[in-house]
């Protein structure tokens, strides 16, 4: 079975404002099986994502701050 997509989002209105719902969706050779996510359920995989999240940010910003530090050229380019 593969994953084939995960879709989660705040809802921002109805019975269910504020919270978070979604889909995952697996396939295999046989078709697809798709899972309805409630609040608690987008959190826990939330929560097993986060220390990737955080990683991936923390080398974004380290990324950005190397080339930031090691521009030689203008930042901005100026235009009239």
């Amino acid at each position: 079975m593969q994953l084939e997509r995960l879709s989660m989002q705040r809802k921002c209105y109805g019975p269910n404002e504020g919270k978070m719902e979604g889909t995952i969706s697996f396939k295999n050779p046989d078709g697809e099986i798709q899972i309805m996510l409630d609040d608690n359920s987008c959190h826990k995989i939330l929560a097993l994502c986060a220390e990737g999240l955080v990683n991936s940010a923390q080398q974004v910003a380290q990324n950005l701050t190397t080339a930031i530090i090691t521009q030689t050229g203008p930042l901005l380019e100026h235009t009239e």
